[in-house]
C-alpha cells in the first residue's frame, strides 16, 4: 500500500478504514483497537499512524487509552445535544456564506437525498438515513467559500450521522424530512436571512424529549 503523503491525508485514510470497519460491523462505537492492529491492517506504519490518530483524537472521533489500545468514542445524549447547538450556530453562518453559490442543480440534489429519506421508518435504516442527512447538508457546505469553517461543521457533523450508531426514532426522521422541505423551498426563494435564522432556531433546535434517541451498539438509551 502507498502511504498518503501528509498527516491530513493520513488521518482521511485512518478515518475512512474505522469508518469502514463501523460499518461492517466489525467496530463499535466504544470498542477499543490496538495500533498494532491497525498498522497491519491499514499498512501505515506506526509513528505516522500515532501522528493520524491523535489528529482524530483531537477532533473527537477516538481516545488513546494507556496501556489498553485506541477507543471508538460514542456520543452521549448530552453530547449530542451539545453538539447540536454547536452545529445551529455554524450552520447559520454556513448559509448566508454559501447561498449565492447554489443553483438549480444543487436544489434538485437536496430535493433526491431528501425523498430518499421519506421512506426511512424502521429502526433498521437508520445508518442510510445518517448517510443521506449528511449528503443534503454537505451539498451547500461545500460551497462554503470559508474553508476552514465548512471543515468544522462537517468535522460534527460527521461526528453525529457518520460515526455512530444512533437511532434517532421514528418521530425525529418525519420532523427531519420535513425540515428539509422547508429549507429547500426557502433556497428556491432566495429568502437567505430567513433560512439562515431558520437553520439556526428550528432545523437545529430539538424537543429532545419527544426523540426516542438509542445507541443502537449497545442497545438501550443512554440517559
Amino acid at each position: 500500500m502507498v502511504l498518503p503523503p501528509s498527516i491530513s491525508l493520513l488521518r482521511v485514510h485512518v478515518y475512512d478504514y474505522i469508518r469502514e470497519q463501523l460499518r461492517l460491523g466489525n467496530l463499535t462505537p466504544g470498542s477499543i483497537i490496538r495500533i498494532n492492529d491497525l498498522s497491519e491492517e491499514t499498512g501505515i506504519k506506526r509513528t505516522p499512524l500515532r501522528d493520524a490518530l491523535l489528529q482524530l483524537q483531537a477532533e473527537g472521533f477516538i481516545t488513546f487509552l494507556p496501556q489498553r489500545g485506541i477507543l471508538i468514542n460514542e456520543l452521549t445524549p448530552a453530547e449530542i445535544r451539545n453538539i447540536y447547538e454547536i452545529c445551529g450556530a455554524l450552520d447559520y453562518r454556513v448559509i448566508l456564506s454559501s447561498f449565492d453559490r447554489i443553483g438549480e442543480a444543487e436544489i434538485s440534489m437536496m430535493e433526491k437525498y431528501n425523498l430518499e429519506m421519506k421512506g426511512l421508518k424502521s429502526a433498521d435504516d437508520h445508518e442510510t438515513f445518517n448517510e443521506k442527512n449528511f449528503s443534503f447538508h454537505e451539498i451547500y457546505t461545500g460551497l462554503c467559500p470559508n474553508e476552514m469553517l465548512a471543515e468544522l461543521i462537517t468535522m460534527y457533523r460527521t461526528r453525529l450521522f457518520q460515526f455512530t450508531k444512533t437511532n434517532w426514532g421514528e418521530a425525529f426522521l418525519n420532523a427531519n424530512w420535513s425540515e428539509h422541505n422547508r429549507i429547500i423551498d426557502l433556497f428556491k426563494r432566495g429568502a437567505r436571512e430567513e433560512l439562515a435564522v431558520y437553520i439556526r432556531d428550528v432545523h437545529w433546535s430539538v424537543n429532545w424529549e419527544d426523540m426516542d434517541i438509542k445507541e443502537t451498539s449497545r442497545g438501550k438509551d443512554n440517559e
